[in-house]
């Protein structure tokens, strides 16, 4: 059973109250009502608070947990750091990393009203319990937690002759009994026949393990959704014991296989290039992120043609995770700092492991990353900062040796737009952080920005980088200024997305948006903003990141008569299929072709086709100056319809 004990708590910022208000009976006079999922802002009166707030819930229960239930207070996300306490007695700490904590609160509960309370230490106004909080009672074994791995045997051809399902769960009993369990293999996503396997055995009193294999024919890979189906099988695990008792664990879980072979992405054996983007909180009031608002993100991502995330920041709600593997797009999962060892590492991959989204484990820079710490904290964090990622790196290698885990350093071969863009093409195996920031819409920037132009609050807004490379005096106003940064953003985006998808293994393996979405009003590099407004480099990223594609080589600004335009021109393909029609060019003005070609096409699976000087036209005397199109058309069998890349240049008067 599990009792929901979000909602309205009590909150105070009066210390050293622990020993006689985390006990029933208190009169909590003068505390303030606090939502929980919510934020020291949220708390009448006390948002000002620097740094500490007792929050405090009391709830009631017909009896005790009978001899033999396991009862666990469960915290499923703090901002900041917390101590717990149940009916006045200390249940343990944690630290805000956002990965659930649970605590054995069976021998402090009573029949009647029962009080739980958190100290939260943390910065400011956005510490808080930023997600839900439980009490579980379990009669039964209680499970603790489930390594689960599928592996593919056999691959070829983008099949699997076999699978196999090794489990391994961890549970705690009151007392020794006899023991019967089964688990089950069954499809989730489609039609077919459960595989079943069953034991039986004896347990003790403490911690106890089961651990088997279910193996069967012909699995169902599960592939990104340019690559094929994702499709998913349920875990099931049914303990008994000899009293009656029985508790269920159920994963879902994917059977594939992903490598990261010096910054080429392998899934199921298969190349695959990483068309993706960072995805920070997407809000940074995590109490107000819903799944809802998760899945209507991943719709965004979907649309613009990506396939994977790079989760930055912090360990996102299992919603993220599920819609991920529903909808096969691979992630790339940033480690928080906090967590640090063999413990944290068993969580992680049983929070996580079972999900075949999640690609790989990136560990953070080895340095601080807290503010407001102490100058021997920071100094304390830079010293073990390095040996507990050691320690974390191989704690996930032990636990999931499936996946590739990646330090914080910069690894050989891997770079920002910036730097790939001019090492290229020898080194850029890899590129993140691609595109420029800029402003949202002018209307929602309104909301958040203040003053007269020029003289806007800049000190605030953390817009140095758009000033630097787009300087203020370019505009009359901050119309003018939002609508250039937009139309900044877009280009740098697509000329860089273009760049280096044109290079496609020669020697870059993929790509990563600096942002996908803004957590809190800004200006930044997300293509959406807060309020999940595109910015105008959304469609230039979707068009340039579509998997099938057609590239030229960046025309130059303008073309004099008698000039020749000679640009290469790319096919790109990053599906598993072949494709065969005819692609064309056409120089355009007001709807009329002023010259152009058509050619045969065929594509590879996951091929690239670089035709050199494909475009070869020299500007005729007599054409009136002014703007024109490039109009690249790629018209293929099987696809549904014409792709189609444009490129403006102008006729300039003749010398």
């Amino acid at each position: 059973m599990r009792i929901d004990l979000s909602g309205i708590w009590q909150a105070t910022d009066v210390l050293g109250e622990q020993a006689r208000a985390g006990r029933p009976g208190y009169v909590a006079a003068g505390w303030k009502a606090a939502p929980v999922p919510g934020y020291f802002s949220e708390v009448d009166n006390l948002a000002g608070t620097p740094g500490r707030l007792l929050f405090r819930r009391a709830f009631r229960l017909d009896a005790p947990p009978a001899p033999g239930t396991a009862a666990r207070l469960v915290l499923e996300g703090v901002a900041g750091e917390a101590r717990v306490w149940c009916n006045g007695n200390l249940a343990g700490e944690q630290r805000g990393s956002y990965i659930p904590r649970s605590y054995d609160v069976a021998r402090h509960l009573v029949g009647g009203e029962n009080v739980v309370m958190v100290e939260v230490t943390g910065p400011g106004a956005t510490a808080g319990l930023v997600r839900e909080v439980a009490l579980e009672l379990l009669p039964g074994p209680a499970p603790e937690r489930l390594l689960l791995q599928a592996t593919p045997h056999g691959l070829h051809g983008g099949q699997a002759a076999s699978a196999a399902v090794d489990f391994d769960l961890a549970f705690t009993a009151a007392g020794a009994s006899g023991l019967e369990w089964t688990a089950t293999v069954a499809p989730a996503t489609f039609a077919g026949d459960p595989v079943t396997l069953a034991g039986s055995g004896r347990v003790h009193r403490g911690w106890n393990r089961v651990h088997g294999r279910l193996a069967f024919n012909d699995p169902r890979l599960w592939w990104t959704w340019d690559q094929g189906q994702a499709d998913l099988y349920r875990f099931t695990l049914e303990l008994r014991t000899a009293g009656g008792a029985a508790e269920r664990v159920e994963r879902l879980f994917g059977v594939r296989t992903v490598e990261l072979r010096d910054w080429t992405c392998f899934l199921n054996g298969r190349r695959l290039f990483v068309r993706g983007t960072a995805y920070g909180p997407a809000d940074l009031r995590q109490a107000v992120v819903t799944a809802d608002r998760l899945s209507e993100d991943l719709d965004r991502v979907r649309e613009a043609n990506l396939n994977a995330l790079w989760v930055q920041g912090l360990i996102a709600q299992a919603a993220l995770y599920e819609e991920a593997s529903r909808r096969g797009m691979l992630i790339w999962q940033e480690v928080p700092a906090d967590l640090t060892g063999a413990e944290d590492a068993a969580t992680l991959a049983d929070r996580l492991g079972a999900w075949p989204a999640v690609a790989l484990w990136q560990l953070p820079a080895a340095a601080a990353q807290e503010s407001g710490q102490r100058l021997a904290g920071r100094i304390a964090s830079l010293w073990n900062r390095p040996r507990q990622a050691a320690a974390l790196a191989e704690g996930l290698k032990d636990v999931d040796p499936t996946r590739t885990c990646l330090s914080g350093v910069a690894e050989s071969g891997r770079f920002r737009a910036d730097e790939g863009v001019r090492k290229l093409p020898e080194k850029a195996k890899f590129v993140s952080e691609v595109g420029p920031p800029a402003f949202p819409s002018l209307a929602h920037s309104r909301r958040f920005v203040s003053g007269e132009w020029p003289d806007l609050n800049w000190e605030h807004l953390g817009a140095e980088r758009l000033q630097r490379e787009l300087p203020v005096s370019l505009a009359q106003s901050l119309a003018q200024y939002v609508a250039a940064s937009q139309a900044y953003q877009a280009f740098e985006v697509r000329h860089i997305i273009e760049h280096f998808r044109r290079r496609k293994y020669r020697p870059c393996g993929g790509l990563m948006l600096a942002r996908f979405a803004d957590g809190e009003p800004a200006i930044s590099t997300a293509l959406l903003d807060y309020w999940r407004e595109p910015k105008a480099a959304f469609a230039a990223a979707a068009s340039a990141l579509r998997p099938v594609n057609i590239f030229a080589q960046w025309p130059q600004s303008g073309y004099a008569p008698g000039t020749p335009v000679v640009l290469d021109v790319t096919l790109v393909n990053d599906r598993p299929d072949r494709y065969r029609g005819d692609w064309s060019w056409a120089v355009v003005r007001d709807g009329q072709a002023l010259a152009g070609g058509i050619y045969p096409a065929e594509l590879e699976p996951d091929g690239i086709v670089n035709r050199e000087a494909a475009i070869d036209w020299t500007v005729p005397d007599g054409v009136r100056p002014g703007g024109v199109e490039l109009v690249l058309t790629l018209a293929l069998k099987d696809l549904a319809e014409p792709v189609v890349t444009r490129y403006l240049f102008d006729i300039l008067p003749s010398s």
